[in-house]
């Protein structure tokens, strides 16, 4: 019998390791292989770029429905036009510049369910109902002026309007690149993936928006930009980082290498779960 305990123990560690995400320091990054010994092993990188399509390359993202959209406009003295004007010396020195913007504004907006359009008197149609999704609203903000902060009612300068029924948002980063010059853009689809058609949401000048994902962190829901790290969450100095990341419906923890520090470079995914301590 005590012959059989290596192997036993080898068939219990195997099991485990197949019910785990699997993280390896590897010669170019990590390899992160997921639960099951998946063949298909890519760096954890990839994987966030699976997920949520390659939008550092191609300067575009569809937002899904886990996701909250984070708004800042400035604020200028009587809801004039921004404006800012900069002077650049003849001689080396400080570029001068001018604004009359006073503050700025920050609102978070959410996709909300059907059932908000119903209450509304809104007729979702058909591609709605699908979806089970209807429109984005306004959820919590900030006014800040003069480094003070205060909670909005409802958003001003910050203010977009999305039509109901169209809640599948594509966002078109601003890019820089002869003959690809574009600023921010927001398109609206009441079809998911398809945007021929869809309606152009009116961004302002000034106005920057950046999507977002909930995570957990020891215990609390912690909403976080869309590309941040597990470093970027963790206090510094962590120790005893744990990472659980869902698959197939269930939550699985990412197994690493003791003493390593590869668990700090992955990308956040929606409903991930670290905890840590001091």
């Amino acid at each position: 019998m005590k012959k059989a305990w290596p192997a036993l123990l080898a068939i219990f560690l195997a099991a485990c390791s197949a019910r785990t995400w699997k993280l390896e320091p590897a010669a170019q990054g990590d390899r992160l292989i997921a639960p099951g010994g998946s063949r298909d092993v890519l760096s954890a990188r990839d994987h966030h770029f699976r997920l949520y399509g390659q939008y550092e390359r191609d300067a575009e993202l569809d937002l899904t429905s886990d996701m909250r959209i984070k708004v800042v406009a400035p604020i200028t003295a009587s809801g004039q036009p921004l404006r800012t004007e900069a002077a650049i010396p003849d001689r080396p020195g400080a570029i001068e510049a001018r604004t009359n913007a006073t503050g700025y504004e920050t609102a978070y907006y959410r996709v909300r369910p059907i059932e908000t359009c119903a209450q509304n008197g809104h007729v979702p149609g058909s591609d709605s109902r699908r979806s089970g999704l209807c429109a984005w609203r306004f959820e919590s903000g900030t006014a800040t002026i003069g480094g003070v902060a205060s909670a909005l009612a409802e958003p001003v300068a910050s203010r977009i309007e999305i039509p109901d029924g169209r809640p599948h948002l594509r966002l078109l980063f601003q890019r820089r690149l002869w003959r690809n010059d574009r600023s921010i853009a927001l398109l609206a689809s009441a079809v998911p993936g398809r945007f021929d058609g869809a309606t152009a949401v009116t961004v302002g000048p000034g106005v920057a928006i950046s999507p977002e994902i909930a995570v957990n962190v020891n215990g609390v829901r912690t909403w976080v930009a869309l590309g941040s790290r597990v470093s970027g969450v963790a206090a510094r100095g962590a120790a005893n980082i744990e990472v659980r990341r869902r698959h197939k419906g269930a939550s699985r923890q990412v197994r690493y290498p003791a003493g390593s520090n590869v668990i700090l470079g992955v990308p956040l995914e929606a409903g991930d779960e670290i905890r840590y301590s001091r």
